[in-house]
């Protein structure tokens, strides 16, 4: 049992190895035009996820200087 959890726990490792290298752009040459297309459709929502957070946290910052500003506490 040990055994088979072991190589199984290593096929999760070279499979997660594997997507991140796609992610980066690297190891694109035996990927087919659908999946091509479902990691652009994954990078595009994980930038939209990206620049939504930047977006709050940078609200988020300007309102906490206005607060500085008018001498209150922000938290």
């Amino acid at each position: 049992m040990g055994r088979t959890l072991g190589n199984h726990s290593r096929k999760q490792i070279h499979t997660t190895r594997k997507l991140q290298w796609r992610l980066m752009g690297n190891s694109l040459g035996g990927a087919s035009m659908q999946q091509l297309h479902q990691l652009e459709r994954q990078l595009s929502d994980g930038l939209i996820l990206i620049k939504e957070k930047k977006d709050a946290m940078l609200f988020e910052e300007i309102v906490r200087s206005n607060l500085k500003e008018r001498g209150c506490d922000y938290e």
